[in-house]
């Protein structure tokens, strides 16, 4: 049996809210925003196009420019997605465990 102990008033932090891209974007090669979750230290980026998994990254959250846990976080990896529906998700880290995932956001590719 597996189990996570977490110290006592000690949460992970929330669910991240994703930005974008979203809907019909204009480059195969996005900027992907969300905003910052408080306390999170760590963002764990996933992306999907037509042809699988393209991108699963962890970055910190000064890599992303939210380091304060306000405002947006901003990630431009070097991909180039592939034309059709794409979709993304974000879950959050910090030293009380694993937040929960982003509802998933989904986007066209030109």
């Amino acid at each position: 049996m597996r189990f996570t102990y977490q110290s006592p008033g000690s949460v992970p932090p929330a669910m991240a809210t994703l930005v974008s891209p979203t809907g019909t974007i204009t480059t195969a090669s996005p900027t992907f925003t969300w905003n910052a979750v408080a306390g999170a230290s760590w963002y764990y980026l996933w992306v999907d196009d037509v042809s699988g998994t393209r991108l699963t990254q962890w970055y910190t959250a000064a890599q992303v420019g939210c380091s304060g846990g306000t405002g947006t976080c901003t990630m431009s990896p070097a991909l180039m997605l592939n034309s059709g529906t794409a979709h993304w998700w974000i879950q959050t880290w910090d030293s009380a465990g694993y937040g929960p995932w982003s509802k998933t956001s989904t986007f066209s590719v030109p």
